[in-house]
């Protein structure tokens, strides 16, 4: 279940989305500099994208900080935190951002590495 809801968002933003955008830049330019350019567009949505996080209850960060139990079914302190990716088609903005820019990243260095050789 986590391998599928990784590999989708994988597959969709890191090689079909990245691909298509390095491979435009270089067809529209046709030398390196765009593709430098991406590089660092990437890695900054890496950034971006690994920053953001979900809200968590202060409830919830209360009951760890005292480091008593804290019962989820009665309580509710935890109610809404996800342990697991999502798996809906729908991914979040953080995870597309993130799943692009490493797509953005690694396709430029093929990119550049394959332009040098």
């Amino acid at each position: 279940m986590v391998r599928t809801a990784l590999i989708d968002p994988l597959v969709r933003y890191s090689l079909l989305a990245a691909i298509v955008t390095v491979t435009a830049a270089y067809l529209v330019v046709g030398t390196g500099l765009p593709l430098v350019v991406l590089a660092v567009a990437g890695s900054i949505l890496v950034v971006l994208g690994a920053g953001e996080t979900d809200e968590v209850p202060a409830s919830a960060v209360a009951g760890a900080e005292r480091g008593g139990e804290v019962d989820t079914v009665e309580s509710g302190a935890l109610e809404g935190i996800e342990l697991t990716p999502r798996s809906s088609p729908d991914h979040s903005l953080p995870a597309k951002v993130l799943f692009y820019g490493v797509g953005l990243v690694v396709w430029d260095v093929v990119g550049i590495a394959m332009l040098m050789g």
